[in-house]
């Protein structure tokens, strides 16, 4: 089984359409409408469901292309464009639409959990989040682990905020408060991500058919296909 998940430089290079076509990017998984979305359930064996987030539902982001020929926005990555820039405009004060595209002066005056309000973040939406709630308690009810997997950091502790969702505390507040086993994996570059509390750091080792977890002591790591772990509720 092969998850692509959508981050900031798939969007500067391709729209939405052109990624689902050429990497199966939606997908109808977890939605009772049967409606394909940038954000789907799967079930890889018994007893375990991924879930797949998009963290640019709301976003600024346009493909270069689209930018530099002055293509217009499908209705619906408009839709996303405007709640994006409203996010933007209503948390970053430096932002503007010259500043948006010039790229200088993002950060300035910025400090702690602000400085993710940049236009390479994106965010989840209220929606995406009311679902993802959804498919944690129906994988409590089915006695089921999760995985959680999102291109964007979603705990503060594993960055120096500029890389996280910009509503990351509400998909964050979705997992803590879920009733089910829960690991999220952060598929980007950086290494395994930490935090304190309450949270343990999982490894599991998935196999095709099967996934077995490994306890070493009072830590458990995750290694799943090759991606970083991130610290989730246990």
């Amino acid at each position: 089984m092969q998850i692509n998940l959508i981050g900031n430089h798939e969007l500067y290079n391709f729209d939405r359409e052109q990624l689902k076509r050429r990497l199966h990017t939606a997908r109808p998984g977890g939605h009772t409408d049967g409606a394909a979305r940038e954000y789907y359930a799967v079930s890889p064996c018994a007893g375990w469901r991924f879930l797949v987030l998009d963290a640019y539902q709301d976003t600024v982001i346009r493909p270069e292309r689209a930018v530099s020929h002055g293509e217009s926005l499908a209705p619906s990555e408009a839709a996303d464009h405007v709640r994006g820039l409203a996010i933007l405009l209503a948390n970053n004060p430096n932002l503007h639409p010259d500043a948006i595209k010039g790229g200088s002066g993002w950060f300035d005056g910025l400090a702690g959990h602000d400085r993710r309000f940049v236009p390479f973040n994106g965010g989840f939406g209220a929606k995406q989040v009311a679902w993802l709630r959804g498919q944690l308690a129906a994988a409590a009810e089915g006695s089921e682990r999760v995985v959680v997997l999102c291109h964007a950091i979603l705990h503060p502790g594993a960055c120096e905020g500029t890389t996280m969702a910009w509503d990351f505390e509400a998909a964050l507040a979705a997992i803590a408060e879920a009733p089910c086993g829960t690991v999220g994996v952060h598929a980007r570059q950086r290494a395994a991500e930490s935090c304190s509390g309450t949270f343990a750091l999982f490894f599991f080792v998935f196999f095709i058919l099967q996934a077995s977890l490994r306890s070493l002591g009072h830590w458990k790591t995750l290694f799943c296909w090759m991606l970083a772990a991130i610290v989730v509720p246990c």
